[in-house]
């Protein structure tokens, strides 16, 4: 006949069984949903096309390749992965979220976003922020999540704020400076060339400009690397100067002032 003590003892061993195998399941499930958010994390966080729409501009398509990314539209550029990486960072998808439904799409300002950003064939639609100011609302997959407020201003940056702004992404082997309306031709010395090597713009706008803008004067410079010719034009207007690579949509803006001694005035 079993004493009390056995019998307790049988009862604490299958409860210690029951809570262990109930462990187990819980770990379980814990390590599947974690599967499948780590799956979806590292797509999302790893796309090969990306699409932001602003009201009022043109669109800007950036493309993932081998060595790195690519602006394509409005032009070919090279991107600041220092700013596309944070950007990319804290458009990740998130544990917490709520479903469309039960939040007041107006109020958050995703009924008329200020910007759409496509993640390969994800849209993210931007809108307002909460109450602290510092989190933006989005609307992902019929989901609201919340973002960092900058992460507007850095879109709202366009290509400035994402692109590289060298004007010449490897250092020139020759520069030929042709002046318009002049029969005069300089090619530049070595020492003259090397202030132009770093060059780097305030920033990229579209081509033409828009509004009252005149240029002053313009110059035509013949840019050889490794071999390879391109034309650029050099405009001075009244606050600033423009460099254009030949048929290019966008122009490279810098303080005329910040031109090289050589620079043709």
């Amino acid at each position: 006949m079993q004493t009390q003590a056995h019998k307790t003892q049988r009862l604490v061993v299958l409860a210690g069984a029951l809570l262990a195998a109930l462990l187990i399941l819980i770990v379980g499930i814990l390590y599947h949903d974690t599967r499948q958010n780590s799956v979806s994390v590292v797509s999302s966080e790893s796309p090969q096309r990306i699409v932001i729409q602003r009201p009022g501009f043109a669109d800007i398509v950036l493309t993932n390749t081998k060595d790195s990314w690519l602006i394509e539209q409005p032009c070919t550029l090279q991107t600041n992965l220092q700013r596309l990486q944070p950007m990319l960072g804290a458009l990740a998808p998130v544990v917490h979220g709520y479903a469309a439904k039960e939040v007041d799409l107006a109020a958050a300002g995703l009924l008329d976003p200020q910007a759409v950003v496509y993640l390969n064939d994800t849209q993210i639609d931007i809108g307002g922020t909460d109450l602290t100011g510092e989190r933006r609302y989005i609307l992902r997959n019929q989901r609201v999540e919340f973002v960092p407020e900058w992460i507007l201003s850095l879109i709202n940056g366009g290509i400035t704020a994402l692109a590289s702004l060298d004007v010449f992404t490897r250092a020139p082997d020759q520069l030929i400076i042709h002046t318009n309306g002049d029969t005069r031709t300089s090619t530049l010395s070595d020492k003259q060339l090397e202030p132009w090597y770093n060059l780097s713009a305030q920033q990229i706008v579209t081509w033409p400009l828009t509004g009252n803008e005149s240029v002053l004067s313009s110059h035509t410079l013949e840019l050889v690397t490794d071999s390879k010719k391109q034309w650029l034009t050099l405009d001075h207007f009244a606050r600033f100067s423009a460099i254009r690579y030949e048929n290019a949509p966008c122009a490279f803006i810098l303080p005329t002032d910040d031109l090289p001694a050589s620079a043709p005035r």
